[in-house]
């Protein structure tokens, strides 16, 4: 996130957060993510050696700052259920 989306969306959070948040516990109640933030801009990014080589660059996705958000307060729920329900097993491998 670019430092000037994020001082925009401190600015406005107060006016966007009740939406926001009506917004994301529909999403996880239906099952359904908005097709405006299934898209990403890709990047190639230099890493080294010649740098007119494509196989010298590696792809960065650019996301839309909502989407970021969501994907966090999707997470955040979803860990938070299935460590409330002993979902996972505790030697469960990246827990």
């Amino acid at each position: 996130m670019m430092k000037s989306q994020k001082k925009i969306i401190k600015i406005v959070i107060s006016f966007i957060i009740s939406p926001f948040i009506n917004t994301s516990n529909k999403m996880l109640a239906q099952g359904i993510y908005p097709e405006r933030l299934k898209f990403s801009l890709i990047k190639p990014i230099y890493k080294s050696g010649d740098n007119s080589s494509p196989s010298n660059c590696r792809p960065i996705s650019l996301l839309p700052v909502f989407s970021k958000i969501f994907e966090k307060v999707i997470y955040k729920k979803l860990f938070d259920h299935m460590n409330n329900n002993v979902i996972l097993n505790e030697h469960q491998y990246g827990v």
